[in-house]
């Protein structure tokens, strides 16, 4: 019995030295934590301080391009026949590196710098009053520029021919009627034209959050229904294509972007990440990539074919409402709640970097387009205005108003002479 007695004590005392070990092994671990936490802290402020002194340059670098203008404006007396000369040259120029693109038949003349061009002596052309019967949620321009596609909560989107924009008249070609009960919609095609995405909530007793993928090759009239992407248990916010529609993305109120396979119809994977609603998504120019955002202020940058988490990109301060990314695939444009553009860098030694941000909306920027040259970008905003902007400064150059009620959608055609806003009031405005 005494043997077993001094086994037990012995067992007791090995089970104290254990637990104390345990103990010792748990406050390591809360340290490293707290160090960990620490670390965290200090390389937020790090990045808070890199976007300040990026920011602070930004504003140096518009002052200096102010005064250069300023300075170009004092010498303009001295040398108007240098000036006429140069513009002279630069418009033969222009003429002689014109080259044609066919798309579906459509014959579109492309310029380096038409849009560029255009943009900067931009002006309102005229509104198309109340299209639909409740506001413009979504808007989509056919890469052939032939079509805009307007997507509206009042359960109808419709397709309108660009020609007619141009002759300040409005002509509804086609009509797809679906069953809406949610205000939240999202609209795009693939790049090469041939497929359309939309997304289709229906709230209440019998909820359903679906996205839809439409066939459009051909004229407007041939359009189908391809595919009905089910899988979402939320709000779906946002959805895309990659440029041959092959692929499609969809993101939501579940903070899920789901990847599908627009063939077959079926999901690939579900990338998950996000801590709050995820509203806008864009893939890379080639495709390899997907770029999400949204309340969280978070960028996420993920391959697709993989998964594989690639880059999380942060600067807005409030929710990121859209991104866009430029066509030479170099940029990424960001738009948010904040009243700020971010321009990300996707190249070179800076890549996944904020290399500029734009200021000077005084609220919500829900959309941005980028010209065909990118050297300018065009943003909307809820203050009623657009901005067009200076990409290599960040300079504003031109501020114009006139839309009634939040502009939700902005789009412009491949030549970029068209500029389209559309949102609350049910209207478009073309710009031009």
């Amino acid at each position: 019995m005494q043997e077993n007695d001094k086994n037990i004590r012995l067992l007791q005392e090995q089970l104290s030295e254990r637990d104390a070990s345990i103990l010792l092994m748990q406050e390591q671990l809360a340290g490293q934590d707290t160090y960990i936490r620490s670390l965290h802290e200090k390389l937020s402020e790090h990045n808070e301080t890199i976007c300040l002194l990026r920011d602070m340059n930004a504003k140096k670098q518009t002052k200096i391009y102010q005064m250069t203008e300023e300075l170009a404006k004092r010498g303009s007396s001295f040398s108007t026949a240098a000036i006429t000369q140069s513009v002279s040259a630069s418009s033969s120029d222009v003429s002689s590196s014109s080259v044609a693109l066919t798309t579906q038949s459509v014959v579109i003349p492309l310029r380096d710098d038409v849009s560029d061009g255009t943009w900067r002596t931009i002006r309102n052309r005229g509104k198309i009053p109340q299209v639909h019967a409740d506001s413009i949620m979504a808007m989509a321009c056919t890469p052939n520029g032939r079509y805009v596609v307007t997507d509206s909560a009042d359960g109808k989107i419709r397709v309108w021919s660009v020609a007619a924009f141009r002759r300040r008249s409005a002509a509804c070609v086609k009509e797809i009627e679906e069953i809406i009960c949610s205000s939240v919609r999202s609209l795009s095609f693939s790049g090469n034209g041939e497929r359309m995405i939309c997304i289709n909530n229906i709230t209440g007793k019998d909820f359903d959050f679906v996205a839809k993928v439409y066939n459009t090759t051909g004229t407007a009239s041939t359009w189908e229904l391809l595919h009905t992407l089910t899988g979402h248990m939320n709000t779906i916010h946002g959805c895309v294509l990659n440029h041959d529609g092959t692929i499609a993305a969809t993101t939501g109120a579940d903070r899920s972007v789901r990847i599908w396979d627009v063939t077959t119809g079926n999901v690939l994977r579900v990338l998950e990440g996000h801590i709050d609603a995820v509203l806008a998504l864009a893939f890379s120019i080639d495709g390899r990539y997907v770029f999400s955002a949204g309340r969280d202020r978070d960028i996420f940058m993920r391959e697709v074919a993989t998964g594989y988490f690639f880059s999380r990109m942060r600067a807005h301060t409030d929710v990121v409402s859209s991104l866009k990314v430029s066509p030479d695939g170099t940029k990424l444009y960001s738009t948010s709640k904040d009243t700020t553009i971010c321009m990300w860098s996707l190249v070179g030694n800076n890549a996944y970097e904020c290399v500029r941000v734009f200021r000077g909306h005084s609220l919500w920027v829900q959309g941005v387009v980028c010209s065909q040259c990118g050297e300018l970008i065009i943003s909307s905003s809820n203050d009623g205005t657009i901005k067009v902007w200076n990409t290599t400064t960040g300079n504003c150059f031109r501020t114009i108003s006139g839309m009634q009620g939040n502009p939700y959608s902005i789009v412009t055609n491949p030549t970029g002479d068209i500029v389209i806003t559309a949102g609350q009031d049910a209207s478009l405005y073309v710009w031009g």
